[in-house]
């Protein structure tokens, strides 16, 4: 009968080292399991009362944004919203900029304003090839794909705030009185206007804002297309002034008037 052959401890732990490891694997990942499935359970219970740290959804976002947007539009009175491409250039309160050439609206008549946004958009009002100011205007009114847009923005521009000018200009409003007798005719002896003849108010407007139109009327860049009737007839009163310091002093003399 042959001996039964033996093994040294070496060997046997050598050959159990594998199922120990098993075995320990086994328990470690049951663990993480285990652990993993409790930390899952807890947060589902925790996480509707902590919304503020669950993931944003795009989705959600998205929508959340689009009603935020669509409520502030609900809340902008008529012809607000059509006004906030025009901010940029005239200010938030139609006040005009002297440094991009934009006057201030604020001051005129709603009827006036719409007539104006008309010819921009028609062509009779930024087509000359000098007028570069004009050029700027009439992509702008075309913006405004409705009359009664048009009515609206222009009702909401004549009812902000207006604030009366600063003179930047030197004029002799001595002077400057007699040149108006001419103006008087449709803008009135207070300068306020008449909205029967489309005549806007002058008083309000800016000193170079009132030179720049005189002068664009004298020279033909506003006023020579056979459509602007209205402009048509600004040209031979602009061209009763001799020269630029006259046009000063007319401004220098509006300047004098009040509403």
């Amino acid at each position: 009968m042959k001996p039964i052959p033996t093994q040294s401890s070496a060997q046997l732990r050598e050959q159990a080292t594998p199922y120990y490891l098993f075995v320990f694997a086994h328990f470690a990942l049951m663990g993480v399991l285990t652990l993993g499935l409790w930390g899952y359970g807890i947060w589902r219970g925790i996480a509707p009362a902590l919304p503020e740290l669950r993931m944003p959804d795009s989705h959600a976002t998205t929508e959340s944004t689009e009603q935020a947007e669509a409520v502030a539009e609900v809340a902008m009175v008529p012809g607000e919203q059509a006004y906030q491409s025009c901010i940029a250039c005239h200010g938030d309160q139609a006040q005009g900029n002297e440094l991009l050439k934009a006057p201030a609206l604020n001051q005129l008549p709603a009827s006036y304003l719409a007539n104006q946004l008309r010819k921009f958009k028609n062509g009779q009002r930024g087509s000359h090839p000098d007028d570069m100011e004009g050029a700027m205007m009439r992509p702008m009114a075309a913006t405004l794909r409705s009359e009664s847009q048009i009515r609206e923005v222009s009702t909401y521009i004549a009812g902000l705030a207006s604030e009366p000018p600063v003179a930047t200009l030197e004029g002799d409003p001595i002077r400057g009185k007699s040149y108006y007798a001419v103006c008087a005719s449709c803008h009135g002896i207070d300068g306020l206007g008449n909205e029967a003849l489309s005549a806007p108010s002058l008083v309000g407007q800016q000193d170079w804002y009132l030179v720049s139109s005189l002068e664009r009327f004298k020279s033909g860049v506003r006023g020579a297309d056979p459509e602007d009737l209205h402009g048509a007839q600004m040209r031979p009163m602009a061209a009763t002034l001799p020269d630029e310091q006259a046009m000063r002093d007319v401004a220098a003399y509006i300047f004098t008037l009040h509403p």
